[in-house]
C-alpha cells in the first residue's frame, strides 16, 4: 500500500509525557507535561512537518515552548532539521529577557548556545524532551507491506549525549490504519564518529566508551492511511547501567483530540 500526504489535513493532538534522568545520583531531568498541539504535513521536494502548540499544563514554571516549529526531512542524513529558527530566536530572546537574572545567566548562555550555535542542538533537544518523536518516520510514497523494515530517525539523545536510532517494522496495514512497531538502539557508527571529535571528548562520560548500559524500548505509531497523519503513538524508553550509574525512563502517549 502507498501512503500519500493529504496536505490540507491539520490534526489536533493531546500528549502526555514524563521523563526522568539520573546519572551518578544527580537528577539531570525531571519532566512531566500534558499539552495539546496541531500538526500539518507538506510534501514538495522534501517532507515537512509543522507543530503548533495549543495549550500546556506543566509542573515547571516559566516553561519555554517554541511554537510553531517547522521540520524538514534531510534524507541524506536521515534526520529532520528545523527550518524556522529565525522565528524561534525571537521567541527565545523574549523568554531570555523576561527570565534573566544573576543566578541563571550561565543557564541562559548554555541553552542559547545549544539552540542556536551548535548544529542540530535544538533538534536533538526537542526530540529528546518532547512527545513529537512518534511522528518522525517517512512512510510516504513507498509501497509498504507487512514485514517491511523502515529506518526511523537518528538523533543524539540528551542529556546523556547518546546517539540513538529507531527501526520500524510494518505490523499491520488495512483500509484505515498503518501500524508500525519500533525499536530504539544505540547508533554504533555515530558513536564511533563522536568519540573521535575533540569537542565531544570534552563532554564525554565513561559510558560512551564502555557502552555498559542497556536500552529497552516499546514504540508503536499508528497512521491514518487516507490522510497520512499519525492517529496515535506510544513511546517508552529505558536506559539503565548499574556500573555506570545511569537511570533514564521516558513514557509518552499521543492521540487525536
Amino acid at each position: 500500500m502507498v501512503i500519500k500526504v493529504k496536505e490540507d489535513s491539520k490534526e489536533l493532538y493531546r500528549s502526555e509525557y514524563t521523563k526522568t534522568t539520573v546519572y551518578k545520583n544527580s537528577k539531570l531531568s525531571n519532566l512531566k507535561s500534558v499539552n495539546s498541539f496541531s500538526q500539518s504535513i507538506r510534501q514538495s521536494n522534501n517532507l515537512e512537518f509543522e507543530f503548533t502548540n495549543k495549550d500546556i499544563q506543566d509542573a515547571r514554571e516559566n516553561t519555554l515552548i517554541f511554537s510553531p516549529v517547522q521540520f524538514r526531512l534531510d534524507q541524506e542524513k536521515n534526520l529532520f532539521r528545523i527550518i524556522n529558527k529565525k522565528l524561534l530566536k525571537v521567541q527565545w530572546n523574549k523568554y531570555k529577557e523576561k527570565n534573566r537574572s544573576g543566578k541563571n545567566n550561565t543557564f541562559l548562555f548554555l541553552y542559547e548556545r545549544l539552540y542556536f550555535k551548535i548544529d542540530l542542538g535544538m533538534e536533538y533537544d526537542l526530540m529528546s524532551n518532547s512527545s513529537h518523536i512518534s511522528f518522525f518516520v517517512d512512510i510516504y510514497d513507498r509501497d509498504l507491506k507487512v514485514g517491511d523494515v523502515i529506518d526511523g530517525m537518528s538523533w543524539v539523545h540528551t542529556p546523556l549525549g547518546l546517539p540513538l536510532k529507531i527501526e520500524y517494522v510494518v505490523k499491520q496495514i488495512n483500509g484505515q490504519e498503518l501500524v508500525l512497531d519500533g525499536t530504539v538502539s544505540l547508533d554504533e557508527e555515530k558513536l564511533s564518529r563522536l568519540i573521535t571529535d575533540k569537542q565531544f571528548q570534552q563532554q564525554a562520560k565513561p559510558y560512551h566508551f564502555t557502552k555498559d548500559f542497556t536500552i529497552e524500548s516499546e514504540v508503536r505509531s499508528v497512521f491514518d492511511v487516507n490522510t497520512g497523519n499519525l492517529r496515535r503513538g506510544n513511546f517508552s524508553l529505558k536506559i539503565h547501567g548499574r556500573q555506570e550509574e545511569i537511570a533514564e525512563e521516558i513514557d509518552s502517549e499521543i492521540s487525536f483530540l
